[in-house]
């Protein structure tokens, strides 16, 4: 649950202190420590990279119905080779003038029908592999919270801190809040971005 940090307003080398005292009051744990501060400040507002599970599920959706409308309009072209035009390499096309046989026109077929297949086929796979692996993050964690999540593992790590996601007085989870505070001005304790991260780390697996 967030709430307006206890002491509002605590500079930057106080929340450092603070962070220092759970990994370590070593001078290079805190110059990583004010690197990681201004890190997560510059990276507040930014979106998630991998966008938000529900949308991106929706918009692959989408476009699978329109790869099938593709497929029904690729089925039943107008007479000429616009087709091969739209699909097949513009080295194969300029070889026709040259080339006009049988074999070649089909060839130059041939390979824009393979290629436009192999792409709808990509597209497909890709965006079923969106909706089925629920690629994305859920809007049930605040990407701050994760990003400050994330930021805390790259420093509990560098002091050897174990992620103790579970723990509200674990190093892991203080650092977490820390960092947020940094961020926001708020305090939260984070247990489930934390915990998020923790699984999805696959050095601790």
């Amino acid at each position: 649950m967030r709430a307006p940090a206890e002491t509002p307003n605590r500079t930057t080398e106080e929340i450092v202190a603070d962070i220092a005292v759970e990994l370590g009051d070593d001078p290079a744990i805190k110059a990583n420590i004010r690197s990681m501060v201004k890190v997560v400040r510059d990276l507040k507002d930014l979106s998630p990279m991998v966008g938000n599970r529900r949308a991106n599920a929706k918009f692959a959706k989408q476009v699978l119905k329109q790869i099938d409308e593709l497929e029904k309009l690729f089925a039943n072209p107008p007479d000429g080779a616009v087709l091969e035009m739209l699909f097949a390499s513009k080295q194969s096309l300029q070889s026709l003038p040259i080339d006009p046989s049988v074999e070649r026109a089909e060839a130059v077929a041939w390979e824009a029908e393979t290629w436009r297949q192999d792409w709808l086929g990509s597209l497909r796979t890709r965006c079923e592999w969106i909706i089925t692996d629920k690629i994305g993050e859920s809007g049930n964690i605040g990407n701050k919270q994760r990003k400050a999540a994330i930021a805390a593992r790259g420093l509990c790590k560098m002091a050897g801190k174990p992620l103790a996601w579970s723990s509200p007085t674990s190093a892991y989870r203080k650092v977490a809040s820390l960092l947020y505070e940094a961020m926001t001005g708020e305090v939260d304790q984070l247990e489930r971005a934390c915990e998020w991260v923790a699984e999805m780390d696959t050095d601790a697996k």
